[in-house]
C-alpha cells in the first residue's frame, strides 16, 4: 500500500473546527476501474449527519483537469461533471455512494448516471469517465450542501479534495481565482494553491481510501484524515468513523509577548478557552528554562492553577506578582508555558513570553571630563558614489588623506583649518588597483592597495603630499590596514587574503614590513619583508580546540587566517593583529619578521552579559540571553598604562557569506539540540531569539549536526586585552547598548542602520552598535578610548586609566533621526594630539564610510571649561618652602583639591599653597556642563636642602692669621668674598654664613664666628733705626702687654754694643698667644781709619774726613790733614766722617824704624795665630798693649795693669802682618805678628 503526502506548506497536525457538520463526507474514490471507467467510477461518502435530501438537497462535482478556469468546479463540459442528490435520506454513519451506472459497490446509491452516455445534473459531458485519474494536472472531488443549480463560483465545499503528481492547470491565476476549498482537516479554505494536492495517482483497479476520526458532537476532525491507495475497493466500509465523546475545551495562549516595567504589581497572561464543556478546566502555566526571572526573588505566583468554570469560554488571566526590588538588573524575562491541563487540550499558542524592565537599573552617566564640540562634517564627496572609509592627517603637511574606495581615489584635503576643511585634490588609484586604507606622516603619503582582481598581491603605493606617484612595493592579497611602526621606520599592511565567493582560490593571509630606511623613493621589493602563517599548517585541529576558528573550505591554516588590523608595542618590538573572523589575535615578533604566537580570543557569555536580540520584540529590551559572542575585533589599538601594554579591541563581529560557505543564519534556522535548547518554538520565536543571526561554521561542540552552542558575530562591546598574556583584562559587555537605551537623544536611533531613515531597533538582531573603530589617546596626564560605532554611528569616549575598571564619558554622534543623516557609517578614527593640530587643540576624526564624510571634533577637557586647569604640570620647590597654585575657577563650578588623589581637607577654592611633595590636581564638578572631571595632574617635587657640614681651621686667631672656611655641598657660596677651601685672612671677629646649594637649587645657610683677637701692642722704645759706631752703645727696650723677648738672646732693657749692622727684632706674645715684632735696625758704622803718613817730616792724612785732629800725649795740637810734628812721641790723629764715627791713629815719630825693637823679652805664643796669642811679658809698669798694622795704624788698644801674661784675640783681624806694641812708662816694646 503506498501512502500519499500532503504538502508541508498546507497541513497542520491540529484539526480544524467546521463551523457545521458537512453532512456527508468523501471517504474513497474509485477514479480508475479496470477496463471501461465511465460508468464504474465513483465517490464512497460517510455521512456525518440525518439528511432528508428532500428537504436538503447535495450534489457532488468532479473536476477532471485539462485546463481548468476562474469558474471552478461549475465550468462544466470535459472538466466538471455534475451529480444532484435531491433524493433519499442518511443516518449518520452511513455508507452512501455516488457514481456511473455501472459502480460495483452494494450498498446504498445516492446518485448514478452512466456517464459514458449522459451529460451530468447541470453541467458535464459525457465521457470515457468524469473521474480523472490524477496526474501533473491535479483532479478532484468536491461535495456541496447545495444543489447544482445553486452552485456559483464562489461556493464553498463542505468537503473536497484534489490528488495528483502536480498541481499544472488546476492552479488559476496563481491561485487567486478557480477553485474554491472548503475550511477541513485538510485545507485552510480559499483558492486551490500549488500546494493543495496529494502526491500520487491511482493506478488502475486502484482506489484512494482515507481513515480518520470525525466526532459529531464537536464537528471536528481527531487529527488529518490518512490518504492511502490500496488495490480495489472496500464495499460497505468506510475507514472513517464516527465518534460523540464530548471533547476537551481547546485552551491557547493570547499572544507570544508582553512587555512590563518592574513596578507593575500583578502581570496578567490572557488564556483563552473555547469549546467548554460541563466540567470546568483547570489550566497550570510553568516556566522555561531560559527564564532569567526567578521564583520568589522576583515573581511571586499566588495559586499556580487557573481554574475556568464550566461551559465558560473566553479570556481568563493567569496572574503573578512583579516583585518590585532595589536591585540594579538588566530586564528580566519569565517565560510561561501550559504545564498541564486538565478537561482542556493545547490549541494554537502554549506560551508567553513576559519581559519585565527593571526600574532599577541606571545606565552609566557620562562624567563628561571630556567634551567633544563638533568643528564640521566635511563631505569628500556624494554618498553613494563616493565613501570616506579611512582618514590619516599629516602634521607636516597640514593635510588629510581619506580612502575613498566606492570613488577609488585619494582625496587629498587642506587641514589648515579644521573648522573649514578644503578639498586639493583627488588622485585616482584605479592605476594600481583600489585603495582600502592610507597613512601619512612628514610628506610621505602610504596607500594600501588591492589588486584588481583581489585574490592576487596587492601593493603598497608611495605619494608625495600633494598626491604625485612616488613608489610602489608589492604587499600580500587584499591588503585592508596599513600602519606605520612608531618611530616612522617601518611601514605595515594587514594583508586579508579573502577568497573569492568559490572559494577558488583562497589566498594565504599575511603581513608586510616594508622597510623605510633607504628612503620611500629608493624602496625595492628586497626592502620588503612578509610575515606568513605557513607554519602553522597541518595544526588545524590543535588550533580549533584553542577556541580559534579553522573553517575555510579546502583551505589551509594558512588561507584561512585573516588579518584585520595592526597595533604597534611602544617599543616597535611587537605587532598586533587581529584575525577577525578566526576569532583570534597573532602577535608578532617584528625583529625577526615572524609570528610569536596565536591567541585565541574566546567568547562572551551573554548569560552573564546583555543584549537586545531581536527586531520584532517592540521596545529596547536588553537582557540575558543562552549565547555566546565570538569577540571577531576589528580595529585594534595599542596603549602602555602605568608601565604595561594593553591592546584595545572594537568587537564588531564579521561573517563569511560566500556561494562556498555562508557562515551565518537565523536561530529560527538553525539546527538546535533538542537536547541542550528543548521547547525550541519558544526559544525560535522572533520575539525571543529567533531572528537573532548565529554562526554556523562552530558551535557544534560534540559534531552531530546540530548546535550545542549559539554564537553571535562580535560581542557589542569593547575589550581590555593584556599584551603580554592575552588574557581579557575587561569588557565593555552590554555596557554600549545600555547607554544608547538611556540617551534621552539617541535612544530614538538605538541599534539603527547607518543607511536610509533611522529604524529603531533594525540592528538587534544582527550586530547591534557594531564597535568598528578604536583610538588612544593621552590628555592631559590620562589615558583615553575612543571607540567609533558603525551602524548607529558617532564615537563613544571612555577613561582608561584603570584598564580593569574604565569610566564612561561620553558620547557623541552628528545624526539626527528620523533620517539619519549626515554622518552614517563611522568606520576609521583618529585622534590628533593639540601640539600636532592646526588650531592648537586636540581633534578627534571620524571617517564616515556610508555617507563619505570626516566629523571633526575638537576635544576640551571638562577641567578646561569648567576652569580648573593649573596650566602647568610640573615643577619643583625647596623643602620649607612653598608655591602657591591658582586655577581660574568657573562660577557654576566646585572644587576640590587633591593631592596624590585624596582630598586636602577644607580646599575648596581657587587656590591653594602647597608646600608637600605630591600629584597635585583638582575635581571639578560644573551644573552647567553637567560634567566632572579631575584636572590634569600637577607633580610637585619637594628637593631636600643640602645637608652642610662646616669647617673652620681655627675659630680665634689673631690678627693677620689665615683662616680656612671648609662646606660641603654641591656648590658652595660664603659671603664677604670668601672662598671655600681657601685660606684667607680675616681682618676682625665677625661670622661668616655659607649658603650651599643642591643640584635642584635648593639651598641652605650655616654660619661660624671667627674671632681675631685684639693685635698684641708691643711698643719699642727706641727708634725703628739706629746708626752707632764700632764700639758704640745702645739700649734695647720695649713694653706691651706681654711677654718680651727680643732677637739674638737680648733681654729687653739690656744695653748691648753691636759689633756690625744688624736688626734687633722685638716680641711680644700677649695671654691669646698673639704677637706683635718691631724691628730695631742698628748700623753699626766702622770706625774711619786715618791712615797717617809721614813724609819729609809731616804727619799727614787723607782728604775727605769731615774734621781731623792731631794730638800729642792727649794734648790737641792742630786740626787739618796735614801736622808737622815737632818732637818725638806718639802722635795720634782723630778723624770724623759723615757717619760721626771717630777714628783715631797713631803714629810714632821716633828716630828708628818700624821694625821690632826693644831689648826687653816679649815672648808670643804661637806666632803664626789664627784665633789668640799668648803673651809673656817681664815685670814692669806697662800700660797698654796695642795691635797695629803694618804700617802704623793703631787697630786695637787695650789697657793693661802690670799683668806679666797677656792674651790677645786676633780671630777677627785678617790674614797678613801686624805690629804688636806694648808700652810702659818707659819703655816701648815691638814685635811682629802674622795672622794666618
Amino acid at each position: 500500500m503506498k501512502k500519499l503526502l500532503l504538502s508541508a506548506g498546507l497541513l497542520s497536525l491540529i484539526s480544524s473546527l467546521f463551523a457545521q457538520n458537512p453532512g456527508l463526507v468523501i471517504s474513497e474514490i474509485w477514479a480508475n476501474p479496470d477496463g471501461t471507467d465511465s460508468p464504474f467510477e465513483f465517490v464512497e461518502l460517510k455521512a456525518t449527519a440525518n439528511i432528508d435530501f428532500t428537504v436538503t438537497p447535495y450534489s457532488v462535482v468532479i473536476a477532471n483537469n485539462g485546463t481548468a478556469t476562474a469558474n471552478g468546479w461549475i465550468t462544466g463540459g470535459a472538466i466538471s461533471y455534475g451529480f444532484n442528490i435531491n433524493t433519499g435520506s442518511v443516518t449518520a454513519g452511513d455508507v452512501v455512494y455516488v457514481g456511473g451506472s455501472s459502480m460495483l459497490p452494494t450498498g446504498v446509491k445516492l446518485r448514478q448516471i452512466n456517464t459514458g452516455t449522459t451529460a451530468g445534473d447541470g453541467f458535464g459531458s459525457s465521457s470515457s469517465g468524469p473521474f480523472g485519474n490524477g496526474g501533473s494536472n491535479a483532479d478532484g472531488v468536491a461535495v456541496f450542501n447545495l444543489p447544482v443549480s445553486s452552485l456559483t463560483n464562489a461556493t464553498v465545499p463542505v468537503d473536497a479534495v484534489f490528488y495528483g503528481t502536480g498541481i499544472g492547470n488546476a492552479l488559476v491565476s496563481g491561485g487567486t481565482a478557480g477553485y474554491q476549498l472548503p475550511v477541513n482537516d485538510l485545507y485552510p479554505g480559499g483558492k486551490l494553491q500549488s500546494n493543495s494536492f496529494f502526491a500520487g495517482d491511482p493506478g488502475a483497479d486502484v482506489s484512494i481510501r482515507a481513515t480518520g476520526s470525525y466526532n459529531t458532537a464537536t464537528n471536528q476532525w481527531a487529527g488529518v484524515r490518512n490518504w492511502t491507495t490500496q488495490t480495489g475497493f472496500t464495499d460497505l466500509v468506510s475507514g472513517i468513523t464516527l465518534t460523540t465523546v464530548t471533547p476537551p475545551a481547546q485552551v491557547s495562549i493570547t499572544g507570544t509577548v508582553q512587555t512590563v516595567n518592574e513596578h507593575v504589581g500583578t502581570v496578567n497572561v490572557p488564556v483563552l478557552v473555547s469549546g467548554a464543556n460541563a466540567q470546568p478546566v483547570k489550566v497550570v502555566l510553568s516556566s522555561v528554562v531560559y527564564s532569567t526571572a526567578i521564583a520568589a526573588a522576583d515573581y511571586v505566583v499566588a495559586n499556580d492553577t487557573l481554574t475556568v468554570p464550566a461551559n465558560s469560554n473566553g479570556t481568563f488571566n493567569y496572574s503573578f506578582t512583579v516583585n518590585d526590588d532595589n536591585l540594579a538588573e538588566r530586564t528580566e524575562y519569565l517565560i510561561l508555558k501550559i504545564g498541564y491541563l486538565d478537561n482542556a487540550q493545547q490549541s494554537g499558542n502554549n506560551f508567553q513570553i513576559i519581559y519585565i524592565r527593571d526600574n532599577d537599573y541606571v545606565a552609566p552617566a557620562p562624567n563628561n571630563e571630556l567634551k567633544l564640540n563638533l568643528l564640521t562634517s566635511f563631505s569628500n564627496g556624494a554618498a553613494g558614489t563616493n565613501s570616506a572609509e579611512i582618514v590619516s592627517y599629516d602634521k607636516y603637511t597640514q593635510k588629510l588623506y581619506i580612502a575613498n574606495s566606492i570613488g577609488a581615489k585619494l582625496d587629498i584635503v587642506d587641514f589648515s583649518n579644521p573648522a573649514s576643511p578644503a578639498l586639493i585634490n583627488s588622485i585616482p588609484v584605479t592605476p594600481y588597483g583600489n585603495i582600502n586604507s592610507v597613512v601619512a606622516h612628514n610628506g610621505i603619503v602610504a596607500a594600501a592597495i588591492e589588486n584588481t582582481n583581489p585574490q592576487d598581491s596587492g601593493f603598497v603605493v608611495f605619494f608625495d603630499s600633494l598626491g604625485n606617484f612616488v613608489n610602489q612595493v608589492q604587499a600580500g592579497p587584499m591588503p585592508d590596514m596599513i600602519t606605520f611602526n612608531k618611530d616612522y621606520t617601518k611601514i605595515l599592511t594587514a594583508n586579508e587574503g579573502e577568497p573569492n565567493t568559490n572559494y577558488t582560490p583562497d589566498p594565504e593571509g599575511s603581513v608586510t614590513i616594508v622597510d623605510l630606511t633607504p628612503g620611500v623613493a629608493s624602496l625595492t621589493q628586497a626592502n620588503v619583508n612578509f610575515v606568513t602563517f605557513g607554519s602553522y599548517n597541518g595544526q588545524a585541529g590543535t588550533l580549533r580546540a584553542q577556541g580559534i576558528r579553522i573553517f575555510g573550505p579546502g583551505s589551509s591554516v594558512a588561507q584561512d587566517l585573516e588579518p584585520e588590523y595592526i597595533a604597534i608595542s611602544e617599543d616597535n618590538q611587537k605587532a598586533y593583529v587581529s584575525l577577525q573572523e578566526n576569532n583570534a589575535m597573532a602577535i608578532i615578533d617584528m625583529a625577526t619578521a615572524t609570528v610569536d604566537s596565536l591567541v585565541p580570543l574566546g567568547s562572551m557569555d551573554y548569560s552573564n552579559s546583555g543584549l537586545d536580540a531581536s527586531d520584532q520584540s517592540g521596545s529596547i529590551l536588553i537582557a540575558s540571553f543562552p549565547v555566546k559572542g565570538l569577540f571577531m575585533p576589528d580595529a585594534i589599538a595599542y596603549a602602555q598604562i602605568g608601565g604595561a601594554g594593553y591592546v584595545f579591541s572594537a568587537n564588531e563581529g564579521d561573517a563569511r557569506e560566500y556561494t562556498a560557505v555562508t557562515d551565518v543564519a537565523r536561530i529560527s534556522a538553525t539546527s538546535l539540540d533538542s537536547a541542550v535548547f528543548p521547547d525550541q518554538n519558544i526559544l525560535k520565536n522572533n520575539n525571543f531569539l529567533g531572528r537573532l543571526n548565529v554562526v554556523q561554521a562552530t558551535g557544534d561542540t560534540d559534531n552531530d549536526g546540530d548546535k550545542d552552542e549559539l554564537q553571535v558575530l562580535g560581542t557589542r562591546s569593547f575589550s581590555i586585552w593584556d599584551a603580554a598574556t592575552g588574557a581579557l583584562v575587561f569588557d565593555s559587555k552590554d555596557l554600549i547598548e545600555q547607554v544608547i537605551a538611556a540617551d534621552p537623544v539617541f535612544s530614538a536611533m538605538f541599534n539603527a542602520s547607518n543607511s536610509g531613515t533611522i529604524s529603531v531597533k533594525n540592528r538587534s538582531d544582527d550586530k547591534g552598535p557594531e564597535p568598528e573603530g578604536v583610538a588612544t589617546a593621552v590628555i592631559e596626564g590620562s589615558t583615553y578610548l575612543f571607540v567609533a560605532l558603525e551602524r548607529i554611528g558617532g564615537v563613544m569616549l571612555f577613561n582608561v586609566d584603570n584598564p580593569a575598571a574604565p569610566v564612561y564619558v561620553g558620547y557623541y554622534n552628528n545624526r539626527t533621526a528620523p533620517s539619519g543623516d549626515p554622518d552614517r557609517g563611522a568606520e576609521g578614527i583618529i585622534y590628533i594630539k593639540p601640539e600636532d593640530s592646526p588650531n592648537g587643540n586636540a581633534l578627534v576624526l571620524l571617517a564616515n564610510e556610508v555617507s563619505s564624510t570626516v566629523s571633526v571634533y575638537q576635544v576640551n577637557t571638562c577641567s578646561d571649561l569648567a576652569g580648573a586647569n593649573m596650566g602647568i604640570t610640573a615643577d619643583s620647590i625647596c623643602q620649607n618652602a612653598s608655591l602657591v597654585l591658582n586655577i581660574p575657577g568657573n562660577a557654576n563650578s566646585s572644587v576640590q583639591w587633591l593631592r596624590n588623589d585624596q582630598p586636602i581637607s577644607g580646599e575648596t577654592g581657587n587656590s591653594y599653597t602647597a608646600s608637600q611633595a605630591g600629584v597635585y590636581s583638582v575635581a571639578v564638578s560644573n551644573t552647567t556642563l553637567q560634567c566632572s572631571d579631575t584636572s590634569a595632574p600637577f607633580v610637585l617635587t619637594v628637593n631636600p636642602l643640602p645637608v652642610l657640614q662646616t669647617t673652620v681651621s681655627d675659630s680665634a686667631v689673631c690678627p693677620g692669621t689665615e683662616v680656612t672656611l671648609s662646606a660641603t655641598a654641591d656648590s658652595i657660596s660664603w659671603n664677604g668674598g670668601v672662598q671655600n677651601n681657601v685660606p684667607f685672612t680675616p681682618s676682625a671677629t665677625q661670622y661668616y654664613t655659607v649658603t650651599g646649594y643642591t643640584q635642584a637649587g635648593c639651598s641652605a645657610t650655616d654660619s661660624v664666628q671667627v674671632t681675631v683677637f685684639p693685635a698684641a701692642s708691643l711698643n719699642v722704645l727706641s727708634d725703628d733705626s739706629l746708626s752707632i759706631c764700632v764700639g758704640g752703645e745702645i739700649v734695647l727696650n720695649a713694653t706691651g702687654s706681654g711677654t718680651i723677648t727680643w732677637s739674638d738672646g737680648v733681654s729687653n732693657g739690656q744695653t748691648i754694643e753691636p759689633a756690625a749692622t744688624h736688626t734687633y727684632m722685638a716680641h711680644i706674645m700677649d695671654a691669646n698667644g698673639c704677637t706683635d715684632s718691631s724691628a730695631v735696625y742698628v748700623e753699626v758704622n766702622s770706625l774711619p781709619v786715618p791712615v797717617i803718613g809721614f813724609s819729609n817730616g809731616i804727619l799727614s792724612v787723607p782728604a775727605g774726613f769731615a774734621g781731623v785732629e792731631w794730638s800729642l800725649g792727649g794734648v790737641l795740637l792742630g786740626t787739618g790733614n796735614t801736622y808737622t810734628p815737632t818732637a818725638n812721641g806718639t802722635y795720634t790723629v782723630t778723624v770724623l766722617d759723615g757717619n760721626g764715627c771717630y777714628g783715631t791713629a797713631t803714629y810714632q815719630v821716633v828716630t828708628v824704624s818700624l821694625n821690632e825693637q826693644g831689648s826687653i823679652a816679649l815672648h808670643m805664643f804661637p806666632n803664626p795665630a789664627s784665633e789668640q796669642v799668648t803673651l809673656t811679658v817681664p815685670a814692669g809698669s806697662w800700660n797698654s798693649i796695642q795691635i797695629l798694622s803694618i804700617d802704623g795704624r793703631v787697630i786695637r788698644t787695650q789697657v793693661l795693669n802690670n799683668e806679666n801674661t797677656i792674651t790677645l784675640s786676633v780671630q777677627d783681624l785678617t790674614k797678613g802682618s801686624y805690629i804688636i806694641q806694648l808700652s810702659g812708662n818707659e819703655n816701648t816694646v815691638r814685635r811682629i805678628l802674622v795672622k794666618q
